[in-house]
């Protein structure tokens, strides 16, 4: 028993540094790319790029109480820059909005991996009503998840990734489809 309690506690801290290996951390803040086409009321009244930034450094965290996001690009690093918003006003009555993001993984500043992920939310007017702020919010969520995903196995192809080209590294697109979240 005497042998086994050491052995326990070094197999817990070898888990504990890979799962910490695992998880890159999120550069803040997150930008709006230069060319970036977002409506002026969303850019100003929604927070799209905070919101994003929030749910991403939630979903890379996970359990790992020492994740902290970083503002260098030391490391393994997360960099997202928003690409595209589209969003009508009047909520759930104008349809889906969506959020388009380049997401990176840098090693030291050298970009190793680039995707580009499009993701989208809705409200069914009938059962709830919300505005574009808040269906937006569903759609950061349903991207921080999709990075989140991405960011732990930054080489796999998802089934819906497309080859975008054009970055060093794999460039794909990637679609989230989940409950209230379309493509």
């Amino acid at each position: 028993m005497k042998r086994l309690l050491p052995a326990i506690a070094l197999a817990m801290s070898i888990l504990s540094s890979a799962v910490e290996a695992a998880s890159p951390r999120l550069l803040i803040p997150v930008t709006f790319d230069a060319a970036a086409q977002v409506p002026d009321a969303v850019r100003d009244q929604c927070g799209i790029d905070y919101k994003v930034q929030e749910e991403a450094a939630h979903q890379l965290k996970g359990h790992d109480k020492s994740w902290e996001p970083t503002e260098t690009l030391d490391g393994s690093v997360i960099r997202i820059a928003i690409l595209d918003v589209k969003a009508g006003a009047a909520g759930g009555f104008t349809g889906a909005k969506s959020i388009s993001a380049r997401v990176q993984l840098l090693q030291d500043g050298k970009v190793q991996n680039s995707t580009v992920m499009h993701v989208s939310a809705y409200s069914v007017p009938i059962l709830t009503v919300r505005g574009t702020c808040a269906i937006l919010d569903k759609a950061a969520r349903g991207l921080a998840k999709r990075v989140a995903e991405w960011a732990r196995q930054p080489e796999k192809k998802f089934k819906d990734d497309d080859d975008a080209g054009g970055e060093p590294g794999t460039a794909t697109q990637a679609s989230e489809q989940a409950s209230g979240v379309a493509h």
